[in-house]
């Protein structure tokens, strides 16, 4: 009973235990997702405070009339001097103190950083594939646009606010704007110090433009083919995760969670701030299990573990001594019964279930006491009635053993037809179904084997019909052969079977081997219905198989006609035959039948014996294939030599 409940506690363990992992795994999702989606909606804000202050100024620089009057005019002196002391005034208030100047009209780029003392100058060349950004930035016609670049004439790498500088009909005259150091910047932007969490960040066809990893943004800074820019989709595991992904990124809507993505060997949590403004989306990467693990939901399973412990002590406690402990001396009770000491009595602990139950087995005790008393004089009674009764009947079977074996044939009987003979006759039970048959005629002998229907008496009172049929028609010493002679057997034996009214015929039969030797022709004549004869034929064993239809049944029709074969037999030849038993005997490792092809063999070994040593080796043979199984069914085997 404790095994029981052990087990059924284990299985209660097993599933509290799954679903406390499930149900954990599932918290720590949802609040890693929620963590992440609060997480890109403040690292989206820090963003926009830090570049939106310097895209203003930017916008405010691209609009100085002074600026612009220049780039109309870039070699009057004065407007150049005018501009210049404007551009010096916003350096002052730019974050990293770099400005720059592109003038459309002749390609001029100005610009200036801490790290040069004066403005520097060179000429753009729309065919220098570095140079390419500013003409397509003016193809573009854009406001402004936000770029990672890396400036040769500088010899650095920033992010570029370009604004679009246009003249009083609106048409764009140059590019100007400010540039954020690079390195400062990713370390505003990217930089954590929180483990398991990442910023990337990406423009719209998913070009990383700020990553932890300072050598993918120089990369992206400094190559001029496009194709070659490192993207987010390339750092993922998979190509489901990059299509999520960009269906993640083109929703274009905040706040929708947060989806698994792999990079790497990692499984993480990605959530997205869309900044239109910028024309980027800043990723937030987030290892749950950093935020929060199973190691920190430990303790509240160890309490669950420990409470369920405490529960199965006290279930332990409470079923051994209310239940366990009683059932005890209830069954050390009962062994005593069994026993045979009716005089066993059961204490009563208390008024519950288990009590009544006491109460219950003390009354049963008695009961049973006082029926044993009883019981030992009527089955002492009823006993010597049954062994008188048996002994009858063992009486009356061993009796009719006897009439069965009168009527069957003599061995001086037999002799006066074939030179010498064997019969091996056991019946399953002290009577049976088989018989061997013989009857001499003018010129040689009738001798066959018969399989009745059933075992024991039935099969003895349908052998002794079948023997007085057949002694019926086998007095008339005519020339009539074994197969006519089936053929009048069988509509016999209908006509004797069915008692004169076919709705009483009960379907009973039999199978036979019939032969007639005639010995002026020195030949064996042979029909069957369904047992087969067995000869030496010139040093090998041959088979004469009966035909299928046996005899009797009320399923064979009357008019069937069975087949004769003619065996030539010169002096010296011996012939088999036998019963079902003999070939369904059951021996061996396996319990198989002897078969056929192990009679054939027994056969091909007897050769030369005489019949009485023939006799031995096959009861001997027989015995020994059967071993310690019992037998199905009635065995004979008879054996003749002309």
């Amino acid at each position: 009973m404790l095994i029981v409940v052990a087990l059924v506690y284990a299985v209660a363990a097993t599933g509290t235990f799954v679903v406390f992992v499930l149900s954990a795994r599932a918290i720590s999702y949802r609040y890693a997702s929620r963590f992440a989606s609060s997480q890109s909606l403040l690292e989206k804000e820090k963003i926009l405070s830090l570049v939106e202050r310097e895209l203003a100024l930017s916008l405010k620089l691209a609009d100085d009339p002074a600026v612009r009057a220049w780039m109309l005019a870039e070699d009057d002196a004065a407007l150049a001097e005018a501009a210049g002391a404007q551009l010096e005034s916003y350096r002052r208030f730019l974050r990293d103190g770099a400005w720059f100047v592109a003038v459309r009209k002749s390609g001029s780029y100005y610009a200036r950083t801490p790290a040069t003392a004066a403005p520097v100058r060179t000429r753009m060349d729309p065919a220098v594939p570095g140079d390419r950004w500013f003409y397509d930035a003016l193809a573009k016609d854009s406001d402004y646009a936000l770029n990672v670049d890396h400036n040769d004439l500088l010899g650095e790498n920033r992010i570029w606010i370009n604004v679009l500088v246009r003249d009083r009909d609106g048409k764009a005259i140059g590019l100007a704007g400010c540039g954020m150091d690079l390195t400062s910047f990713l370390a505003a932007l990217v930089g954590h110090q929180e483990p398991g969490i990442a910023t990337v960040i990406v423009d719209s066809a998913g070009k990383i433009m700020a990553h932890e990893d300072a050598a993918i943004v120089a990369w992206n800074a400094e190559t001029d083919r496009e194709s070659e820019k490192v993207n987010i989709y390339g750092l993922l595991g998979s190509d489901a995760d990059r299509e999520r992904l960009k269906a993640f990124l083109s929703s274009n809507s905040f706040g929708d969670g947060a989806i698994g993505i792999s990079i790497g060997k990692k499984r993480l949590l990605c959530s997205v701030g869309f900044m239109d403004e910028l024309g980027w989306r800043n990723l937030v990467l987030v290892d749950a299990a950093t935020v929060i693990g199973a190691a920190d939901l430990v303790p509240l399973g160890a309490a669950v573990l420990v409470s369920l412990l405490v529960v199965l002590a006290g279930v332990f406690a409470a079923m051994n001594g209310l239940v366990l402990a009683p059932l005890r001396a209830l069954t050390r009770a009962a062994g005593i019964i069994a026993g045979g000491a009716y005089d066993a009595f059961l204490p009563v602990t208390g008024e519950n279930e288990i009590g009544l139950l006491g109460v219950s087995f003390n009354e049963m005790t008695r009961k049973v006491r006082e029926y044993a008393t009883g019981l030992e004089v009527m089955v002492a009674e009823r006993t010597k009635e049954l062994n008188d009764v048996n002994g009858q009947v063992l009486e009356s079977l061993r009796y009719a053993g006897m009439i069965q074996e009168a009527i069957l044939p003599a061995k001086e009987d037999m002799e006066g037809g074939p030179s010498a003979h064997f019969v091996i006759r056991r019946p399953r039970d002290l009577v049976g179904g088989d018989l061997h048959f013989y009857r001499t005629t003018s010129d040689g002998f009738w001798i066959a084997v018969v399989d009745c229907t059933g075992h024991g008496v039935p099969g003895a009172f349908m052998s002794m019909t079948v023997n007085a049929l057949l002694d019926r028609l086998c007095e008339a010493d005519g020339e009539e052969d074994p197969a006519s002679l089936l053929s009048r057997l069988h509509v016999l034996a209908r006509a004797t079977l069915s008692g004169g009214d076919t709705r009483r015929h009960f379907d009973n039969g039999f199978d036979i081997a019939l032969c007639r030797y005639r010995r002026a022709s020195r030949t064996l004549e042979f029909a069957g219905g369904g047992l087969p004869l067995y000869h030496d034929a010139g040093g090998r064993v041959a088979e004469l198989k009966g035909d299928r239809s046996p005899l009797g049944y009320s399923s064979v029709p009357l008019d069937i006609r069975w087949t004769k074969r003619i065996v030539e037999a010169p002096a010296g030849t011996t012939f088999y035959l036998l019963t079902d038993g003999v070939l369904d005997l059951p021996g061996g490792q396996k319990g198989f039948g002897l078969g056929r092809s192990r009679f054939v063999e027994l056969v091909d070994r007897a050769k030369g014996m005489d019949m009485e040593g023939q006799a031995r080796f096959f009861a001997a043979q027989l015995d020994s294939y059967r071993g310690g199984r019992a037998q199905r069914d009635d065995v004979t085997l008879v054996g003749f030599r002309v």
